[in-house]
């Protein structure tokens, strides 16, 4: 007979970490962008260009994770929607 080895509140609970992680995350991109944005009106030398690339690859590195974990996050949410079903049939 199949055995759960989760608990669906923890699944939820971190369901639900991992959406606020998504949240500070985005807004912490959008800061630093419309800081750096500022930032390049009076910072123009090499670095400042070298900075940008480095940046703007980051950010989409970063909208992956961002996508992938709210992936997660819902896969997460659906997972214990049917543990909660199969425990209340057990």
């Amino acid at each position: 007979m199949p055995q759960v080895k989760v608990n669906p509140q923890d699944l939820r609970r971190f369901a639900v970490f991992l959406d606020e992680l998504c949240a500070s995350l985005q807004h912490k991109k959008r800061n630093t962008a419309h800081s750096f944005e500022q930032l390049r009106q009076t910072w123009k030398d090499d670095k400042c260009k070298q900075f940008e690339k480095t940046f703007a690859s980051t950010s989409q590195d970063l909208d992956q994770f961002l996508k992938m974990t709210k992936a997660y996050a819902e896969f997460l949410r659906k997972k214990a929607a049917k543990l909660d079903t199969y425990l209340r049939l057990r």
